[in-house]
C-alpha cells in the first residue's frame, strides 16, 4: 500500500536529511489523506476476502492515528525552531 509504505519512510527521511521539515509535514499530510481514504471505504460480504479487508482497515486506523501523532510533533517542532530564529 502507498500510504503505508510513505508513512514508513517518512521518519527515516527526515532524520537523514536535515531541513526538510516542511516536506516531512507534507508528506505526513498526504499519507494521512491517503488512510483516511481508506478506511472510507465500505466492506460488505464475508469470507476470507472480507475478513482480509477487514484486518487492513483495521491496520489502517491505528497507522492513521500514529502518523497523525507524528505529524502534531512535527508540527510542533517545526513552529519552536521558526520561533526561535
Amino acid at each position: 500500500m502507498w500510504a503505508r509504505k510513505l508513512l514508513q519512510n517518512v521518519m527515516w527521511f527526515y532524520c537523514l536529511v536535515q531541513g526538510t521539515k516542511d516536506q516531512a509535514i507534507d508528506f505526513y499530510r498526504r499519507g494521512i489523506a491517503e488512510l483516511e481514504k481508506g478506511i472510507e471505504i465500505q466492506c460488505h460480504g464475508g469470507g476470507e476476502q472480507w475478513e482480509k479487508a477487514q484486518r487492513i482497515q483495521e491496520k489502517m486506523i491505528i497507522n492513521l492515528a500514529m502518523a497523525k501523532e507524528r505529524l502534531e510533533f512535527l508540527s510542533k517542532f517545526a513552529l519552536m525552531n521558526a520561533m526561535c530564529i
